[in-house]
């Protein structure tokens, strides 16, 4: 049974809810990688701030990096999701599901916003 699901596949209301999630999940990560990002730029903008006199800049960057944090974990909790989900679309189709995330994962908002463009 598994030999034909994987030669021929599987569709059917099953596969496409299973699509309809790891879409939802793919959103969720890129919302929180961003999210992460934006943290990031934040954090490290307050502790260059940081001089040996003023200790409102010290605690402005603690919660800064109490909120990296925390969009750190809800990255890796979506990570989760979207591959617990791409585990059960194989398991159902006999095939992988190729994401956009992971390609986009990891590339800086900059490197889209200066993209050499050709045409």
């Amino acid at each position: 049974m598994g030999l034909f699901r994987r030669i021929f596949g599987k569709s059917g209301p099953e596969l496409d809810s299973i699509r309809f999630r790891i879409k939802e999940a793919e959103a969720r990560v890129l919302e929180a990688d961003s999210r992460v990002e934006s943290c990031e730029r934040a954090f490290y903008n307050s502790v260059s701030m940081i001089s040996e006199y003023d200790g409102s800049s010290y605690s402005e960057a603690l919660a800064h990096l109490d909120k990296l944090q925390d969009a750190v974990r809800e990255r890796e909790e979506a990570l989760k999701e979207l591959s617990g989900q791409m585990d059960k679309f194989r398991q159902v189709s006999g095939r992988r599901y190729r994401t956009r995330v992971y390609s986009q994962l990891y590339t800086s908002v900059y490197d889209e916003l200066y993209k050499f463009k050709l045409f």
